[in-house]
């Protein structure tokens, strides 16, 4: 079952919908090549056996689904990356003030507030995110919210971003909680999460050279759920920004499974 991280009084108004997608199984994901060592944590998630998987509703005020790069999230998107932080926040503003249920709203502006004042404003709005999300889900929930289905990526770039604030604050046991949370709900896309795992239970403090250790690509085709070694920060920026708001060749019917054996 999930364990939850935020406060649960929060009012959302109408809760997010989750759409079913069938079970999501382990025995038909790519896990490496035969001899290469599996995730401690790998290993008791495919143990588990299937589970049922779901996408979460994503809302996105003012997305004109005609011109998706008319996004509001990729324009705050590229602002960031040109260090225009405060028109950057400003457009995220606007979003919320129009449906305050915009979760990837939030995670910009949690990634915004991890780059420019760091760990404790940024965990603030990742914890609203993560909360809204979490109000959404039901009680006793244990299923899987898998990346490859887009609309759930913003609880996940949320529920990690908050992981790396308490990494990053030295709150160790929370940062493990939640970095393995992160795992459990999406156990084919989670390979940043079980890169940190390593360092915070080592209780190794976050440092800005963590981001010089060089990202690894969700595009490459193949599972890094087995490796240890990307970096975790210069990942959770690709997640959030680079691949920020592409949702136009994703909205279909078919999901675009996050680790599957390249061909």
């Amino acid at each position: 079952m999930y364990q939850r991280f935020a406060p649960a009084d929060i009012e959302i108004g109408k809760p997010l919908g989750l759409t079913p997608h069938g079970d999501w199984d382990p025995a038909t994901e790519y896990w490496g090549e035969p001899g290469e060592p599996i995730h401690a944590l790998c290993q008791t998630v495919i143990a588990a056996g299937a589970r049922p998987s779901f996408e979460m509703e994503q809302v996105i005020p003012g997305a004109d689904e005609d011109d998706w790069d008319s996004e509001p999230i990729i324009a705050a998107a590229d602002l960031h990356h040109a260090r225009h932080h405060r028109e950057a926040i400003r457009i995220l503003e606007d979003a919320l003030a129009i449906d305050k249920r915009c979760i990837d709203a939030r995670s910009h502006l949690g990634l915004v507030a991890f780059n420019t004042r760091g760990p404790g404003p940024a965990a603030e709005l990742y914890q609203t995110g993560v909360a809204f999300a979490e109000t959404s889900l039901p009680a006793s929930f244990g299923g899987v919210l898998p990346w490859g289905w887009t609309d759930n990526r913003p609880f996940l770039r949320c529920l990690h971003g908050l992981a790396l604030c308490a990494w990053r604050q030295r709150r160790w046991n929370e940062a493990e909680a939640m970095f393995i949370a992160r795992v459990w709900l999406d156990p084919s896309g989670a390979f940043n999460d079980l890169a940190c795992l390593e360092p915070v239970r080592a209780r190794q403090r976050w440092t800005k050279a963590s981001r010089s250790s060089g990202a690894v690509s969700r595009s490459n085709g193949r599972s890094d759920c087995v490796r240890t070694n990307s970096d975790p920060i210069a990942g959770q920026a690709m997640d959030n920004y680079a691949n920020a708001g592409r949702r136009a060749s994703h909205r279909s019917s078919v999901a675009v499974p996050a680790m599957r054996r390249s061909s």
